[in-house]
């Protein structure tokens, strides 16, 4: 049975967003909800705000793109009603001709070639057009049903490998508590540069340096930012954009080394990942911020463990409360605080990680080949071979 090639724009609508005013927006439940890239998380949006004044609306079903920048290209699905920012686009399935959670994989498909695409110099914007221009093979509606099913059942054995991570990340943190939720020696980011237990505190604001679209390729210096880590903590090598050698090596700042502790601060803020040291030469983008820490006073462990903290976290998202973006840029970093005990402590709480570090790891490795096995069913599932 031949399959016909069609664009995606023939198949489906594609809505905007639009951001509110900022005072019509709330975190109190009043109005309609609001979502932006920094509510995506795997598959379906979290809901953190709300507005009273809507002015782009996605429906159920719709397959909710990021179009603006760190995240862009990263692909949800909503399950209700709520407005836009100007960071996200509503595709929306054309009923009886495509089915929509066919089209939400096949649009995880295309997040790197999005991505690549995206338009702009500082921030990359996908655009209406580009969405539309997809080619798309299109088997008739009871096949896109059956493909997006096997599709499914797939990704929920991969979210159950994600779970088990997560529950790992739980033990970290009741371990941390039962350590150190007593502790009320904190201190705040700022005293600890001042007083040499951080070294370095820095995000990859790069300025009118910043790279633009095309100064990335398929080679070059691994160049890490938001997108890159995982929910779990983790470091997806699969996310991570390669800036050419030329560029690279006229920045300044951003350089990362082994044993930082990375902060996502932008969209989706609150990430936190321990960088093992992979990559020879490795830079950060301005939706990251790099902790290094002093190894006399502070351990990577523990710091990673401290940002993750429901009372850091909570801090984080205080601040964002104070403002009407998903944001907390590094001056307002430097005012938050974590507990800061003897590093006796701190190394006692890292050599009792050290086994779940070893879960970790396994769990992560076979995440890893169930990531590769999804891929190749994807890839057949939109070439007409599944």
């Amino acid at each position: 049975m031949s399959i016909s090639t069609i664009r995606l724009g023939d198949v489906v609508e594609v809505v905007m967003g639009q951001a509110p005013p900022g005072d019509a927006c709330n975190k109190d439940g009043d109005g309609t909800v609001f979502i932006k890239a920094g509510e995506f998380q795997e598959r379906f949006p979290i809901v953190r705000e709300w507005t009273t004044t809507p002015l782009k609306l996605s429906r159920p079903d719709d397959v909710l793109v990021c179009v603006v920048g760190a995240t862009a290209g990263k692909v949800n699905q909503s399950t209700f009603d709520c407005a836009i920012g100007r960071s996200v686009a509503a595709v929306r399935a054309i009923y009886g001709k495509l089915n929509s959670d066919f089209l939400f994989h096949f649009l995880k498909t295309k997040v790197i070639q999005l991505r690549n695409g995206a338009q702009g110099a500082a921030q990359g914007v996908i655009t209406r057009e580009m969405i539309h221009s997809l080619p798309l093979m299109l088997p008739a509606l009871s096949e896109q049903v059956r493909i997006a099913a096997i599709l499914d059942q797939a990704d929920a054995i991969r979210a159950k490998r994600r779970e088990s991570l997560a529950q790992l990340d739980n033990l970290t943190q009741s371990i941390f508590i039962e350590m150190f939720g007593r502790n009320k020696a904190e201190k705040s980011i700022g005293k600890m540069l001042d007083d040499k237990v951080l070294l370095l505190h820095k995000d990859g604001n790069h300025g009118s340096m910043y790279p633009r679209a095309d100064d990335f390729g398929t080679s070059g210096i691994s160049f890490l930012s938001a997108k890159c880590i995982t929910e779990e903590g983790l470091i997806d090598d699969e996310l991570i954009e390669r800036l050419r050698d030329e560029i690279a090596n006229k920045l300044k700042i951003g350089w990362i080394q082994k044993g930082d502790v990375l902060l996502s601060h932008n969209a989706s803020v609150g990430k936190v990942a321990l960088y093992d040291g992979r990559f020879s030469k490795a830079l950060i983008g301005t939706s990251l911020t790099a902790f290094r820490p002093n190894p006399v006073f502070l351990n990577s462990q523990f710091l990673a463990a401290s940002l993750q903290s429901s009372g850091f976290q909570r801090q984080l998202q205080k601040n964002m409360g104070q403002t009407t973006r998903n944001q907390v840029p590094i001056t307002a970093q430097r005012e938050l605080k974590i507990p800061l005990p003897p590093i006796e402590a701190q190394l006692k709480f890292a050599q009792k990680l050290s086994v779940i570090n070893k879960q970790k790891e396994l769990n992560q490795a076979a995440l890893v080949e169930q990531n590769y096995l999804f891929a190749s069913l994807q890839h057949r599932a939109f070439r007409g071979e599944l």
